[in-house]
Order: C-alpha cells, then sequence, then structure tokens
C-alpha cells in the first residue's frame, strides 16, 4: 500500500488527487479506507464498485485487502481512470479495473445494472444526488457505504424524502475514528428499502 502512496503523491503534482499532506497519508487514506472493512462484508467472488475514485481511494486500498473480490473503480475524468490504471498494473492487481463513465450513464449501462454487491464512494456527492446515482447500480442486496464528515446525520435529514423517492433507505450509521489525533469519519450505509437486511440494519441503527 506504501508504494500506492508513493504513485498517489507523485502524480499529485499534475493531477491533483489530494490535499491531504503526505505525512497524514496513512491514517487520511489507508486507515479511512480500510474502515468500511470494519462496518460491511463483501461475500467471496462480490462485485465493489469504487465511484468516482478520483485517486483510487478508497477503491485501491481495499482491492489490496480482498484479493477474492472484483472491483471496478470508476471516475468521470480520463486523466484520473489512465491513473488508476497505471497503478492496477504496477500493483498487478488481478482483480480490478478502472473504467471512464459518469455515474448517471453507468446506471443506464445493462452490463452494470443492479452488478454490485457494495458500492463505495468517498467525499463524491450529497446523499440525496448519490441515492439516484448508486439505485440502478446496486445488486438486490446490495450496500451503498458513503463516506462522510462528522456532520453526516443533518445531512441524513435532509436527504430522507428523495432517498425514499429512489428506493433506498439508510440502514445504519457507523462513526469511524480514522487518526491519533481523534479525527473522525461517518461511513452511512444505504440500501433498498423494504428487504429484510434493511430492516434488521434499521432495528441496529434504532437500539444504538
Amino acid at each position: 500500500m506504501l508504494q500506492f502512496l508513493d504513485m498517489l503523491y507523485a502524480a499529485n503534482e499534475t493531477l491533483n488527487l489530494t490535499r491531504v499532506p503526505r505525512s497524514e497519508a496513512p491514517a487520511r487514506h489507508l486507515k479511512e479506507s480500510l474502515s468500511i472493512l470494519g462496518v460491511v462484508s463483501v461475500p467471496k467472488g462480490g462485485r465493489v464498485l469504487d465511484l468516482g475514485s478520483g485517486g483510487g481511494l478508497p477503491g485501491i486500498p481495499l482491492a489490496i485487502a480482498l484479493p477474492d473480490r472484483m472491483f471496478t473503480l470508476m471516475d468521470a475524468r480520463g486523466k484520473k481512470v489512465a491513473f488508476l490504471n497505471s497503478v492496477i498494473a504496477a500493483l498487478r492487481l488481478v482483480n480490478a479495473r478502472a473504467i471512464h463513465s459518469r455515474a448517471e450513464d453507468a446506471g443506464r449501462d445493462p452490463t452494470m445494472q443492479r452488478s454490485f454487491d457494495l458500492i463505495v464512494v468517498r467525499a463524491v456527492a450529497p446523499l440525496a444526488k448519490l441515492a439516484q446515482w448508486v439505485e440502478p447500480l446496486l445488486a438486490s442486496d446490495g450496500i451503498c457505504a458513503a463516506m462522510k464528515s462528522r456532520a453526516a446525520e443533518a445531512e441524513i435529514v435532509e436527504a430522507e424524502r428523495n432517498l425514499a423517492k429512489s428506493g433506498l433507505a439508510v440502514l445504519s450509521v457507523h462513526p469511524v475514528e480514522v487518526s491519533e489525533q481523534g479525527a473522525v469519519r461517518t461511513i452511512v450505509l444505504l440500501g433498498r428499502s423494504g428487504t429484510g437486511q434493511a430492516s434488521r440494519h434499521r432495528k441496529e441503527r434504532q437500539t444504538r
């Protein structure tokens, strides 16, 4: 994973991939990306989409950590996709691919609809907009893990009506400490409303 960080910061000089200082990258990039594994699991052979992958976060660290899952890293900027493909080749990640596409276009592609067991999103869009993008791409029992700031609850309240329109619901909310200085991120799990999985997660959320 340190080789990935070296490539990320070398490319950052021209591609503007991150504003996080290199000294903070292990916590702010690697630990934060891998924190998803503490709140959601993907079956072996499952398919994961990193939507708006940018510099490969959280998709690349997750692909390294889960070699028996298949990862698609999607971004709307061709230069970033070229960078992602160079990382995939250099790290020999046979379980990952990078594609150049907008989320709206991917949702209309029959080969991608209802395809992903897990969709991970880091700092891409508000939940209301995000729900519209991920709904066509989620498998019937799939989960979207949206990485948000500490103020995620306010965003959830604002988005609830639009979430319902899209057929999705907030399953659970997980504050995660990602640095020794106490920095906290919030992982919001979204899934299809009315499923057994949604009911189970909703009960867990209510009892916290």
